[in-house]
């Protein structure tokens, strides 16, 4: 499948939580209903994301660990000053030339900036458009 670069922005402040290479990066609210649904539906793709092995990365406004799930292991790291949850979301919008309206933000993007994938607020179809994009990489 052809993957289209949506947008850019910069990844670097990312390295110590995504390394080289492609990653999933979800910017969750807390307890709003799009998060929640989201997360349920990124629960719904454990096995597929797993079998990726790519690592998963999800951050929280107002928390100070990323959780970072790769092939099925979970580990928190620690927040750099460099990474704020609010203004990355902010970012991938602006870097999609999407007005961020609300959380999630949910994108596939590469070490390089690259975003493949870009999904904000309810979605009923991130589960297939995942698998697809997870068929295509």
């Amino acid at each position: 499948a052809n993957i289209a670069v949506l947008g850019n922005f910069d990844a670097d402040p990312l390295l110590p939580y995504s390394g080289r290479g492609y990653y999933l990066l979800a910017v969750m609210g807390d307890r709003d209903e799009p998060s929640v649904h989201a997360r349920g539906l990124l629960d719904g793709l454990t096995e597929d994301l797993k079998n990726w092995g790519r690592p998963v990365i999800e951050l929280s406004p107002g928390k100070p660990m990323a959780q970072i799930s790769v092939a099925g292991m979970v580990s928190e790291k620690e927040l750099t000053k460099r990474v704020v949850p609010a203004a990355l979301a902010r970012e991938l919008c602006e870097g999609c030339s999407m007005h961020f309206d609300r959380l999630p933000v949910i994108v596939m993007a590469d070490s390089f900036g690259r975003i493949v994938y870009f999904s904000q607020g309810y979605n009923t179809s991130l589960a297939n458009d995942l698998q697809h994009i997870l068929g295509g990489l």
